[in-house]
């Protein structure tokens, strides 16, 4: 994204490629093999969970799931299955850590913004809480 200024003077922000565009330059970047349509979850078993969870999946969050959250090499650190999605501690968590140490998500509240501010939970006893981290786009 990138700021304009708008007519009232203050900063707009105008997203410059799709979410899904930008997760497949980063898969292109990263991952040795390439994107194919399978290496992303079906808009219908997204509907599903959606319908489920009550809400719609933050655009970033579901152009993740629909571009890249079934890729092979994305296994170190398990995406959470849709089926599997669910509301813990006022979080949608949608990814964990290989030893689950470490889970990441999204406050329930800021789920209808397109890119909302990804959270990160240490997941040691006792929990020692929950930090703020960059967007989920990455």
């Amino acid at each position: 994204m990138f700021p304009l200024e708008t007519s009232r003077g203050g900063p707009c922000y105008v997203r410059s490629v799709s979410f899904s565009k930008h997760y497949a330059e980063l898969a292109a970047k990263h991952l040795s093999s390439p994107l194919a349509p399978s290496h992303g979850w079906p808009e219908a078993t997204l509907a599903e969970a959606e319908a489920r969870l009550g809400f719609r999946l933050p655009a970033s969050v579901r152009a993740f799931y629909t571009t890249v959250g079934r890729h092979p090499e994305l296994d170190l650190h398990p995406i959470v299955p849709p089926e599997e999605l669910e509301v813990e501690e006022r979080f949608l968590f949608f990814l964990h850590e290989t030893q689950g140490v470490v889970s990441w998500g999204v406050k329930v509240e800021d789920v209808g913004r397109d890119d909302p501010e990804a959270w990160q939970r240490i997941n040691m006893d006792p929990l020692s809480g929950i930090a703020k981290r960059p967007r989920c786009r990455g």
